[in-house]
């Protein structure tokens, strides 16, 4: 397994006073605790928000559950690891190859599981949304669990080559974390791009835009309708349109998430994509690797903006009250 371990970072060759004097170290490891401690209180209360208020107990919601659960995984893997490579040094890592190589590989698997819950999200407030009639036989509970189990086995999935042969991980002096050696392998880097990061985006932005479309189609008939009646001095009619509340909540979390994830993930892909760590420099690539990294923290909090039901379960939990509420229809 080592044999996918391909040692340090092009900027090995610096020593350890230049690569202090390339990034400041206080202000990275001040930074990057200020992610976990944020991350890690917003997604437990996000999960525990899930477990306690009945109302967050639906099939949407199951998703939201699954990403908290997925992003505490990449704060864990990720942030606090970071923090351990930066106080010794990396030694932890350059010492460790195997820790090394699992350490980024069930990182970037988190990353992948939390990318794709977004999409089955994604997709399945559109089919909530623009398929009602249809929605209780597509997803069922049992397709629930299924889709978020399969969000954990595409993204251990797409990096399991990354152990066996194609691919590979390395230890980043500027980080001081072991992260995936983009460089090792052309077409595993392009496969590991599209099927992680360009398909579920694109499933998501697919569905984002039919259900704007479905809404403003609905708003535009009703409008019509109301039109005419007034002309005939008629009731005017105040359809349902095909979005209530909840999944309006709902769907306004995951486009907010969705959002920072690709802008978040951008500069990183492109670095990705475009290969030849000579067009980079050490602090742009670590400066992409950290902003990417920066939405397992940054979620939560996006929900607690965006939704008005997570903000009014935090605040009874830490008012340690029991949120009482009859579970709503799903």
């Amino acid at each position: 397994m080592l044999d996918n371990y391909t040692g340090t970072s092009r900027s090995e060759t610096l020593v350890e006073d230049q690569i202090d004097d390339d990034i400041n170290v206080p202000t990275y490891l001040t930074f990057t605790i200020i992610l976990f401690i944020s991350g890690f209180i917003g997604n437990v209360f996000i999960i525990l928000s899930v477990f306690c208020n009945k109302r967050l107990q639906t099939r949407g919601y199951a998703f939201t559950c699954n990403l908290a659960v997925s992003d505490f995984g990449v704060l864990v893997l990720s942030d606090f690891f970071i923090i351990l490579g930066i106080t010794t040094r990396g030694t932890i890592f350059t010492n460790n190859p195997h820790f090394c190589l699992i350490s980024s590989y069930f990182c970037l698997s988190l990353c992948f599981t939390s990318i794709w819950t977004i999409a089955f999200g994604s997709f399945h407030s559109y089919t909530r949304i623009c398929h009602r009639l249809k929605y209780h036989r597509i997803f069922t509970k049992q397709w629930v669990i299924c889709s978020i189990l399969s969000t954990w086995v595409i993204g251990h999935g797409l990096m399991l080559p990354s152990l066996i042969g194609w691919g590979g991980h390395q230890y980043h002096n500027i980080l001081r974390y072991c992260v995936f050696d983009y460089m090792n392998s052309e077409s595993y880097t392009l496969f590991v791009v599209g099927l992680g990061v360009v398909i579920p985006f694109v499933i998501a932005t697919y569905s984002f835009i039919r259900i704007m479309i479905d809404v403003l189609t609905s708003r535009r008939k009703l409008r019509k309708v109301n039109l005419q009646n007034a002309r005939n001095n008629e009731v005017q009619l105040r359809a349902p349109l095909p979005i209530n509340d909840g999944d309006a909540r709902l769907l306004r979390s995951f486009l907010f998430v969705a959002l920072y994830l690709v802008s978040a993930w951008s500069f990183l892909m492109v670095i990705w994509i475009c290969g030849e760590s000579s067009r980079w420099t050490p602090r742009q690539e670590a400066f992409s690797m950290t902003a990417a990294h920066t939405h397992c923290s940054v979620n939560s909090f996006l929900y607690a903006v965006t939704n008005k039901n997570f903000r009014e379960t935090c605040h009874n939990i830490l008012r340690c009250k029991r949120t009482q509420n009859q579970q709503v229809e799903d």
